[in-house]
């Protein structure tokens, strides 16, 4: 059957299952880099939040041979699990003093979602952009989040650059941002997946491991996920370079993680920029895609730029003491790497490249919880 078929069998198989007790909706449901995914929602009784879980990757289970009907009972599990039988407070948005100790940051390419960055206050990063949410926490789902949208944005009378700095101190202390070694990220997943006996593989460990010349770090967050706003820190970022001692380059893995690299350690930018394009076009999905440049932060001027052209170039530096912000406001997974361990097959892809680079002579989620308008 086609996704069209898919979809109508679907909601016949949960309207007979929960019968007149729920209501049943289908809609499109924009995401990140403009995606446009089908969700389905199944709302019980008198409440305003309930669980969307995503046919599109339901649907590709489907195709891949998995059974229509264990499929359905994935869905239903995640709905009875994720289902509330009570309303859900969310009154203090209405102040942004009940929420600025809750609201993070998100980096996101700009260009992907422009027609969503009209709908929500945001920070523009080079050819990125900065936005922001709300972490909720209820006891039966978990930790749940919310975008910002203007609608908030207006009511609470603030400027981005007031939310800018909440959300990037919440972000250490909310998320806590990490960094690890390469190595130490690439030995986890042989681990985890039973690929291999770590000590029979010489160039992880011992005195044979290829980063002892080719120091790498994964950048994310203990939660694994929108780690890419670590890039925005700027504390951070001097921190690293002190530890560096050096400037250094920042790989865009995905939305949730960055590779940053010495700048001692690149000799060919240009096959930086060359490996990050492939990547993202071979193992990264949509949804996590960031970018295709390769960034670089002057440890000297503690300014983040565009590298291009073989070259580092400004196309327009994000000067962290006179940040430049967006308008107040503008209009109205499954993923590749969306699970811990599966985000860490684009960072070996990383490492990979890099070893054939160096060793040449010329030289990336299948529900989300929402609220529902009332």
């Amino acid at each position: 059957m086609d996704f069209n078929e898919f979809e109508i069998k679907t909601i016949e198989y949960f309207k007979e299952k929960y019968g007149e007790k729920c209501k049943i909706k289908v809609k499109d449901v924009l995401k990140n880099n403009g995606r446009i995914v089908r969700g389905i929602t199944v709302i019980k009784g008198d409440v305003n939040a309930c669980p969307t879980v995503y046919l599109n990757d339901m649907f590709l289970a489907y195709q891949r041979g998995e059974d229509f009907y264990d499929i359905m009972c994935e869905i239903e599990d995640i709905i009875d699990k994720a289902s509330l039988d009570e309303m859900v407070d969310l009154s203090f948005l209405s102040s942004y003093e009940s929420v600025k100790d809750q609201i993070v940051p998100k980096v996101i390419n700009r260009e992907k979602n422009a027609d969503y960055l009209e709908t929500i206050p945001h920070v523009d990063l080079l050819d990125l952009s900065i936005i922001f949410y709300v972490i909720i926490k209820n006891k039966k789902f978990g930790m749940g989040s919310l975008v910002i949208n203007n609608s908030c944005f207006e009511r609470w009378n603030i400027t981005v650059d007031d939310m800018l700095k909440d959300a990037k101190e919440n972000y250490e202390r909310i998320l806590v941002g990490t960094v690890e070694t390469i190595e130490d990220v690439l030995i986890q997943m042989i681990k985890e997946r039973g690929l291999s006996d770590v000590d029979t593989i010489p160039f992880l460990t011992g005195d044979r491991s290829i980063f002892k010349s080719l120091p790498m770090y994964v950048v994310s967050n203990k939660r694994r996920n929108y780690g890419a706003a670590s890039m925005i820190n700027e504390d951070k970022l001097k921190e690293l370079s002190v530890k560096f001692n050096a400037s250094f380059y920042i790989l865009p893995s995905s939305i949730h993680e960055l590779i940053y690299v010495p700048a001692g350690e690149v000799d060919d930018i240009e096959h930086l920029r060359s490996m990050v394009a492939e990547v993202n076009k071979t193992e990264v999905c949509d949804a996590d895609f960031l970018s295709n440049n390769v960034y670089y932060f002057d440890a000297e001027k503690s300014a983040l730029s565009v590298v291009f052209d073989s070259f580092r170039a400004t196309l327009r530096d994000f000067s962290f003491s006179r940040p430049k912000p967006s308008p107040r406001c503008g209009g109205a997974s499954r993923s590749g790497i969306g699970l811990a361990i599966e985000r860490h097959q684009a960072v070996a892809l990383f490492f990979l490249a890099q070893i054939a680079w160096r060793a040449t002579p010329s030289m990336s989620a299948a529900s989300s919880f929402v609220t529902t308008p009332r």
